[in-house]
Order: structure tokens, then sequence, then C-alpha cells
């Protein structure tokens, strides 16, 4: 649609407005108002319009031109296609007039997706698999978008097959495929191929299939290839299938009379990769499976019609029988015969009875097959003979014949021995783990049972019976070498033993654990352990420690040292812990037990909390307790080395007389002494003095001390009843002027500060008018 307005001209009562596009077509428009519309315009044309105004009888010029573009033409013949190789979608439409670009619009599933373009093709890379997509197409110029297209429909490429799996009915033939469900897939291709080029298929619409009457002995693999209206998509992953191995042809038994044994022979079945012989009677069946395309039947009755069929093996399935093929045993002749083997002698005695109506002079002959093939024979015309040179571990199968003819009724049944076993091979010992052992060897086709020997140097012996190839033994003594040897026996005899094999146990727990405690440094403890050594070879240590600190049960630690040949190892511990100490031993053979534990405590801390009081000429010393002490002691460390003042299991200590500040104190126990501690006593000792006397005047003079503001004097006279005197002296001398001449007096100084009072000093004595002695 179109449309053209105008301002009114004078004098005009109608006007005419023509259209006339660029393809030629014309349109006019009479009406007496001043705007005009078409409706059948051309799409995608350009119109130019002029407006011509007229009265009853004349018309006015043309006016200026004016251009109407209308919208692009809806593009036509839109049609999508797959390509099914790429995977890309393209759609192509025919040219629409008036249009410069095209947007081409997509929906599938949850996917959404659009391009632009100025040709008349699209093409689509990232479509999902098993889709189905609607494509439109809008034409568009510089002035106004067109209408869309009809929409055009395509179903994508189907998603591959995944998950496929195979079945198969050995009885029927049958191999069953599944996999599963693919979007977008219409069918399914089942396509099974062999190596040799061999093929089946089977098609479906659900998840599965059957693929009936495969050809036997075939390798198949096989494939899934998803299908729709547009696109075959292959599984990328394939399965195989062994088909069921062919029937077995050319079946033949050739019968060994001598033995009464049948072999059975025939041709390889494809496929095959065992074969299982069977002969059944009214009487026994016997049976062999061997890999071959022979196999002996044993164990036949004599005078037995028998049947046979040979079955073809894979690893999953069996052919059917082969045709049967009926063959008769050996006749019977002789009521019986009897055997008895001369163990460690190499020969077996075999004596039978008398055929009935044989002449006395009649030749019995006496044939043993070894079941490595090998033939002995023996020859009487009494009722026994010896078979000489047999061999340990062989069965023998003896037949007595009273002529040439191997089949003939004058043969024995034949009686089924074994020589005793040889003795064992490739004894091995593996020593698991402490007291425990495993011992093997390789069997015998003749032993029953197996008796193992163990022998300790100690000269414990532990022993095994067992009907198989190994033997455990528990219990064994640790730290021991013990020679193992091995018997085999069946119902007749044993074996001699067989060669010796050496057995190490493992070591056994260290039997005493001891420490050697070294002196506290910075409240550490270096304790150094020590065991007793292991005998046997290769031995290695492992020390582990563990305990807690001060008493805490929440303060735990646990070290252990690692695997060392040595007897010996130092752990630091802190004071105050309490320990317990283990050792265990190792060697190729196992690890031991952990050894006795050692449990003990380090050294105790030094006291906490120490205080210094002074009451005159005593001084007490308290602490609080250390953990695990049994001993206090107060040193004086003034004097080299340093004097012990007091030892006491309590929590103080009174002492008298103190002239030292230099005090220590520690605890103890058994394991040792703390680091010493300073006893803080306010700084304050007892002064020395040095008194000098001339006549009645006395100097004295007294060591200075730390921290003193001044000094008490106590002058007390000897012999009289003069009360004492104390005077306070601020410095370390004075000079007495006033005492009484030839009179005895006795000295003693105290050291004094605001806080407290020092202790006494040693008294000193002088006689005034006399020199110091």
């Amino acid at each position: 649609m179109g449309s053209v307005s105008w301002g009114p001209s004078d004098g005009a009562k109608t006007y005419v407005a023509i259209a006339t596009g660029l393809d030629g077509h014309t349109r006019q428009c009479l009406t007496n108002t001043t705007n005009c519309t078409w409706d059948n315009l051309h799409c995608g044309e350009e119109y130019t319009v002029v407006v011509k105004a007229k009265d009853g009888n004349c018309t006015s010029l043309p006016s200026n031109s004016s251009v109407i573009y209308m919208d692009p033409c809806v593009p036509q013949n839109v049609v999508a296609s797959v390509n099914c190789d790429m995977k890309v979608v393209s759609l192509s439409w025919d040219a629409s007039n008036g249009t410069e670009l095209y947007m081409v619009s997509a929906q599938g599933g949850y996917q959404s997706t659009g391009l632009t373009t100025n040709v008349t093709t699209a093409y689509f890379s990232d479509f999902m698999c098993g889709q189905n997509y609607s494509l439109t197409v809008t034409p568009h110029n510089q002035h106004c978008p067109g209408h869309t297209s009809a929409p055009a429909s395509i179903q994508t490429w189907p998603c591959l097959p995944v998950g496929v799996s195979t079945m198969q009915d050995c009885f029927l033939g049958i191999a069953m495929v599944t996999w599963q469900l693919s979007n977008g897939t219409d069918y399914y291709i089942a396509t099974m191929q062999s190596d040799s080029g061999v093929s089946a298929m089977c098609i479906s619409d659900s998840n599965k299939c059957s693929v009936p009457g495969l050809n036997c002995g075939h390798n198949f693999s096989m494939s899934v290839t998803a299908s729709n209206q547009q696109c075959n998509v292959t599984s990328s992953r394939t399965a195989r299938v062994q088909s069921v191995p062919c029937v077995p042809t050319s079946v033949s038994v050739e019968l060994d009379c001598a033995n009464n044994t049948a072999v059975v022979t025939w041709s390889a079945s494809q496929g095959a990769v065992l074969y299982s012989v069977t002969a059944y009677s009214s009487h026994s069946n016997t049976s062999c499976q061997t890999s071959d395309l022979t196999c002996r039947l044993y164990n036949l009755t004599c005078g037995s019609r028998y049947t046979v069929y040979v079955v073809a093996i894979d690893d999953t399935c069996s052919s059917i029988p082969s045709q049967a093929l009926v063959f008769n045993s050996a006749p019977c002749s002789f009521s019986g015969i009897t055997a008895y083997p001369q163990c460690h002698n190499s020969s077996i005695l075999v004596v039978w009875d008398l055929m009935e109506a044989e002449e006395g002079n009649t030749m019995y002959i006496a044939t043993a097959e070894a079941s490595d093939h090998t033939y002995l024979s023996c020859n009487n015309t009494g009722t026994s003979c010896s078979l000489h040179g047999t061999r340990c571990d062989l069965h023998y199968t003896i037949i007595v014949a009273a002529s040439s003819d191997r089949c003939s009724s004058m043969r024995s049944p034949p009686y089924r021995i074994s020589m005793e076993p040889c003795p064992p091979k490739d004894v091995k010992v593996n020593s698991s783990c402490e007291d425990s052992a495993l011992v093997s060897w390789t069997t015998s086709p003749v032993a029953k049972t197996y008796h193992v020997v163990a022998k300790g140097i100690d000269g414990h012996v532990h022993t095994c019976n067992t009907t198989s190839s190994n033997c455990s033994f528990s219990e064994l003594h640790c730290d021991q070498q013990y020679t193992v040897f091995v018997t085999a026996s069946h119902e007749n005899c044993s074996s001699k033993a067989s060669q010796n094999a050496t057995l190490y146990t493992a070591p056994c727990p260290p039997d005493v654990v001891q420490v050697q405690l070294m002196p506290m440094q910075m409240e550490i403890q270096i304790l150094q352990f020590s065991w007793t050594q292991s005998t046997c070879r290769d031995t290695q240590y492992i020390l582990k420690v563990m305990g807690s600190l001060l008493g805490d049960n929440l303060a735990l630690f646990d070290l252990s040292s690692y695997w060392t040949s040595r007897t010996y190892f130092e752990i630091p511990l802190p004071c105050g812990s309490y320990y317990v100490a283990t050792v265990e031993s190792r060697n190729a053979a196992g690890t031991s037990d952990p050894s006795v534990p050692l449990n003990e405590t380090t050294a105790p801390c030094p006291p906490s909390d120490v205080a210094y009081s002074i009451n005159g000429s005593f001084a007490t010393i308290s602490w609080n307790a250390s953990m695990f002490a049994t001993t206090y002691t107060v040193y004086d460390n003034h004097v080299s080395p340093k004097a012990q003042l007091c030892s006491t299991a309590g929590l103080s200590c009174s002492l008298s007389n103190i002239t030292s500040t230099n005090l220590l104190i520690t605890a103890s126990n058994a394991a040792g002494e703390s680091e010493a501690k300073s006893v803080p006593n306010g700084g304050l000792s007892a002064p020395m003095l040095d008194v000098t006397q001339m006549m009645s005047t006395v100097f004295i003079h007294w060591s200075q001390v730390d921290t003193a503001s001044h000094y008490i004097l106590v002058i007390r006279p000897q012999g009289t009843s003069q009360e004492s005197q104390e005077l306070v002296v601020y410095g370390e001398s004075i000079i007495l002027t006033d005492l009484s001449p030839t009179s005895t007096y006795c000295f003693f100084v105290s050291a004094r500060n605001v806080a407290t009072s020092g202790p006494e000093s040693e008294p000193v004595c002088v006689q005034t008018g006399q020199r110091l002695l």
C-alpha cells in the first residue's frame, strides 16, 4: 500500500494523483481531497508521484514529484537441505525485489540462531543432532523491512548411537545387539562384519535387534547406524562378538588295546579354543579336554560299547556335538592282576592268576606304560614278575598278556599304580611377618599329601600336613633360623625329603631397653636409649617414645626414631615429662612386637614462685612443687664449688646466719637434677667485718652490700650487765672512741633498705687496749 498527500490549490475542484513505478506500472487516483492511497502497488518498487489540480475545464501543470518506496517482496521458494557428511544445514530462496539484505532465523529444540546475508543462500554449521528446525527469511532494504517468508522445516542428522553391547545365545546361534536410543532417529541398522568379510545385519526402530544364523567360528565387529529421512550416522565405537565355534568334523578313534585306551582325532574347528571329548557307555563315561586335535580317553571299561562326541569350545560358547562315532573297548580277559610298588627300589612286582585251561608252559608278558609314554616289560611262565627301572612321580598302567595279540581275549584288565613321589622341588619360603611363614613347592603328579617340617636352631620343630602345594606356619620362634624340608606321600609310600630351604623369622623384641640420662640443659634433658642387639642378620630398630608434659593429659607427645642398625638412639625431652619407651626390630622376615615398655620420667623443672623472707638471723625460702620432683636443694653459689645449704622433700627451708645473697635452688628425682634457679632475697647480704683496735679506739670497716641504704651496727659488751647498743651508720665504716678500756666487745653489722633487712654478719670481738689477733 502507498499513499500521498498535498496542500490545497486555489480554484481546484478535484485532483489527479499519478504514481509511476520504475517497472512502468502506473496508477491514477481522482479525488476532491488532498490525499490519495493505492493498495495495489507492486512490492519492492519505487513510484514517482505527481499531482495535478483541476477545475471544470482546466488542469494545472504537475506538481513537484515525490517518491513512494514499497516494502521488499516476500521471499519465495524457501528450501532447506542438510549435508550429512559436513553436518551443515543450507537454506536457499528466490531473490526478492527491492531487497538489499536478508535476515535468516532458525528455531529448533532449545536453540535459536540467525544470520544476515545479501545473497539468497545461508549455511548453518552449529545445529544440534536429532532436532527439527524451522527456518524463515525476512527481506530488508534501507527504508523498511518486508514480510517474513513461509517457514521451511528440516530435520538434522540423527545423534550418534552409544552404549553398543552384544549378547549371544550360544544354543540358538543368535546375537542380540543393544544400544541407547538417539534423538532424531527413525530406525537403526545393526551391522556385523567379520575380519574375513562375512557380514550380517538387522533393522529395528527400538534400541535392540537380533541377528540370527551367524556363521560359526567368526569374530564379528558390531556397529549401529542411526538413520532418518536425511542422514545415516554410525556409532564410533564397536562391540565385538565371537560366534559359536564350528562343529568338529572327521572324528576318528584309534584303540590302544595294550592300555585299553582310545585316541580320538578330528579336524580343526574354526573359532575353537578348546575341545572336549566324551565317550558314553552303559557302564561308565570318560572324557578329556585339549587344545590340540587329538585326545586320549583313559579308564575305558573292557568289553564295552562306547559312543564318542567331540565339542568345540571358545571363551563363551560351545558348539553342538559332532556326529556320533561308535567303538568297542578291548575285551576282558584275566579276572584280575595285582601290582606292588617297591618304593625307593625302582621296581614293581606284578602278580596274576593263571588263566583257566591254560597249559603250564604259557608265557605271560607284563607290560607297563608310564605316564610319560615310556614302557617296561617282564615275562614269566609263573604267576609273577618284576618290572625294573620304574621312576618316581610316574603313573603306570600294567597289562598282562598271554600272547602277542594285545587285543585278544588273553589280556588282563589294566591295573593302574603309582610309584613313590619324587622329592618335592623348588621349595620356597616366604616369611610374612612376625611368627608366620608360607612354604611352597612344585606339586608331584602322584602325591596325595605333603608333610612339611621346620627345625629351628633352638630345637623347636614345627610340622604341617596338606594336600595342596603350600603350607602356612604360625607360632614360629622369633629371631630363629629354621631348616625347612618337604616330603610327598601317596597311599603306598613317601618320597625322600626335598632339598633344605632356610627360613629366617622376624627378630624378637629387644630384651632390655635402658636409658642413660644426660644433665638438664635449658630445661631439656637428653635421653640416650640403648637395647640388646638381635642375633638376626640385617636387623634394624626403631625407638618409639610417647608421653605427656608436666602431667597434663592434654599435652601429649609421640616421637620415634628412624629405622637404624644401631642399638642406641638419643631423644631430647622437656623437664617434667612422663614417657613410655618401646623398641621394635625388623628384618626381611618381618617386624617384631614392641619390647617391654620402659615407663619413666625426666628430671623435674626448676621450682616456681620461689620466695625469700628473713626474721632476725633466720631466713626462710619457700617454693611451689615441681612435677615429679622428690627432693629440693638450696645452694650457696657464692663459693666454688657451690655449697649445699638445705635438702628437703618439702616446699620450704629455714636457714640461719645467711651471709650470701647468691643462693640457688634445684628440684631433683631419680632421673636427675633440674637447672638451678636463683633465690630472690632482696639483694641484701651479710657484710664482711674488718675491725682494727688501737688502745681504746676501735676502727670498724665492712664490705659494701648492693641496694643497702644504711647499716645497723650492734655493740655488745661481754662479761658485764651492760645492754647492747645499736647505731645507724650511713656508709661502710665507723670509728668508736668512747669504749671502756680493757673491756671486751663483740660487733655485728646488718644491711638495711626500705624493703627489707639483711642478715647479721659474723661477729668480731676485740678487747680495748690490745691489738686484734
